[in-house]
């Protein structure tokens, strides 16, 4: 069972595909040791996190962590979506009981890159496509 600190609203958690996960933490990734917890009891040892929040430790999700390495203040480089929907995807390839995750914040600067991400993705591998 996961208890949450009462001073921070747990971390919204959405599905995205049955394999694809968004984790939506505090602004600044305040309760992102939760967003962990809730991981590890459901997904030790297959889960990878793609990380948005610059102020989150690769530890805090047992190195499980791939950084973005982009800002998101600036238009992406097609070739960056490319390079992070290519590691989702080859994630998600390497055992059929992995899951990929999406960390951000409540910033809407964040959840507008997030759903850039989350689009490129689905476009990508095709999810949803009839």
């Amino acid at each position: 069972m996961v208890h949450f600190c009462p001073q921070l609203p747990p971390p919204t958690i959405a599905r995205i595909s049955p394999r694809v996960l968004e984790i939506c933490c505090e602004r600044g990734g305040g309760n992102a040791s939760e967003a962990q917890q809730w991981l590890a009891e459901r997904y030790k040892g297959r889960f990878m996190v793609w990380n948005l929040i610059f102020d989150i430790s690769e530890t805090c999700f047992d190195n499980q962590v791939q950084y973005t390495k982009h800002d998101p203040r600036e238009t992406p480089a097609l070739e960056d979506l490319m390079r992070l929907c290519y590691s989702m995807r080859s994630w998600l390839e390497c055992d059929q009981d992995n899951v990929a995750v999406v960390i951000t914040d409540t910033s809407s600067l964040l959840q507008s890159w997030s759903v850039l991400v989350l689009a490129s993705f689905l476009v990508y591998t095709g999810v949803g496509q009839g």
